[in-house]
């Protein structure tokens, strides 16, 4: 980013922005495919795919250029207005594409920021629903929990048929949120938080 910037990257933003601003001095519009909508992670990953695309059509025109300039060579013929017309327009979409990446580049940067604020509101989050169901758990509901696994236990080895009692639901709810709030304690403790992407 730093090379685009030595570069007068930032300036050529600025005149872009003025172009844009004078196109819709009337209408107070604005393109699309030049402002983040929202920032969040999803606005991001669609603001990118803009990017590649006008990429691309820059990138076109310069091969459409080249293309010129060579066949310009090879019939050794010079046309000095059109020439340095299409000079000036190479350049600008030389500009464009590096400004395409230096934005490109500053959302990835943007969307990892955002990406490690949220994991850290999911890892307070979850430390306070971990810290309300442990403080929650007394020894009289650990005492009915156990009566209900012991239960279950000396039903599953004498094979005989088991019934859940209303009091028994709570106990298994309770005893799954138990288990899912020490599970995350792990995973987090593992750092195994996982993104938006499914990737760690």
């Amino acid at each position: 980013m730093r090379l685009y910037e030595l570069l007068g990257i930032k300036i050529f933003r600025k005149l872009v922005f003025m172009l844009e601003h004078l196109i819709h001095r009337k209408d107070k519009g604005q393109n699309v495919n030049y402002h983040l909508p929202y920032n969040n992670v999803d606005s991001m990953d669609k603001f990118m795919k803009y990017l590649f695309y006008n990429g691309s059509i820059h990138a076109r025109n310069i091969t459409g250029i080249g293309i010129y300039f060579v066949i310009k060579l090879c019939i050794g013929k010079s046309f000095f207005w059109i020439d340095g017309f299409l000079i000036l327009l190479m350049i600008k979409d030389i500009y464009c594409v590096m400004l395409q990446r230096y934005n490109y580049l500053r959302i990835k940067q943007r969307k990892v920021r955002l990406k490690t604020k949220n994991q850290e509101i999911i890892r307070n989050e979850a430390g306070i629903i971990d810290v309300s169901v442990i403080d929650n758990y007394t020894q009289e509901k650990r005492k009915s929990d156990l009566q209900l696994v012991r239960r279950m236990k000396n039903a599953m080895i004498a094979q005989t048929s088991f019934v859940l009692l209303p009091s028994d639901v709570e106990s298994l709810t309770r005893l799954t949120q138990l288990y899912e709030s020490m599970s995350n304690r792990g995973i987090f403790r593992a750092g195994e938080i996982t993104g938006s992407d499914g990737k760690a």
